[in-house]
């Protein structure tokens, strides 16, 4: 960057401090209703969307083609004379002429094969279509299992932090009474340090968990400032629609191993 090496460079973590302060976006929306959403409004999947249907009216106007026409064939002119009076029209010298013309379907090659690759190309796109939205799928089944997975953390992280900020304050007054030493207390510091780090980090990687998700789905905006912090579901979704992720973990109370284990046969 051609700075001078005596040059002093501080990081301003003003956002990460006040990200770390607002706490941790929820997240709560059912698998379904996500995938919903995800239909109605990423555009990838529009436009996978569009082009199925571009493929479906292809096939349809390919068949068609090969039933028969019946058309209707009319002519008509006006021999005029001069000098020409617009004002007076003269019917009398309307020519006109009318006819049926029949198309029967006996020679279809051309538009046989046109619907035969019609019927190629729609099913290729239908295939595309479902392999476009099992992707889809599977991204915001992971995607909701990776945020709860980072809710996880954060709790861990949070813990630890408070077992580390009391450990600090025991040390500090043990030192005052004669009962710890001077490495004790910066042996307490130094994890404090690292379970701030730690927080710091599992909040981190929830955002981008948490916004990689709204990517997937197709409701993250990033006009809006600061809009990490703002809850784009809020608005979006009615009461049915709002779900616990799949690896929501009770916490009110302790359930038994038996609850989330399969019966023996």
């Amino acid at each position: 960057m051609g700075l001078p090496l005596s040059r002093e460079l501080y990081l301003d973590d003003h956002d990460l401090r006040e990200l770390i302060h607002t706490g941790l976006v929820p997240v709560e929306i059912s698998r379904q209703a996500a995938f919903r959403l995800c239909v109605k409004q990423h555009m990838d999947v529009l436009n996978a969307i569009d082009r199925f249907e571009d493929r479906r009216r292809g096939v349809r106007v390919a068949a068609d083609q090969l039933r028969a026409d019946l058309n209707l064939v009319a002519t008509t002119s006006l021999a005029s004379e001069e000098p020409d009076d617009y004002a007076d029209f003269d019917f009398n010298k309307l020519r006109y002429t009318a006819g049926l013309r029949l198309d029967l379907p006996f020679d279809r090659l051309r538009q046989r094969n046109d619907y035969r690759a019609a019927l190629v190309s729609f099913e290729s796109q239908l295939r595309s279509l479902s392999l476009t939205l099992d992707n889809f799928k599977d991204r915001i089944d992971r995607g909701l299992r990776t945020v709860e997975e980072a809710r996880l953390d954060y709790l861990n992280s949070a813990e630890s932090l408070k077992v580390a900020e009391r450990r600090v304050e025991n040390n500090t007054l043990r030192l005052e009474a004669g009962r710890a030493t001077i490495r004790d207390l910066r042996e307490a510091q130094d994890s404090l340090i690292q379970a701030q780090n730690n927080l710091a980090t599992t909040v981190t990687a929830y955002l981008i968990a948490r916004l990689e998700l709204m990517l997937n789905i197709g409701v993250i905006d990033v006009r809006p400032a600061k809009f990490w912090l703002q809850d784009v579901l809020r608005e979006r979704l009615t009461p049915d629609q709002r779900g616990e992720p799949p690896l929501r973990m009770p916490t009110d109370r302790v359930l038994p191993p038996e609850t989330y284990l399969e019966p023996a046969s």
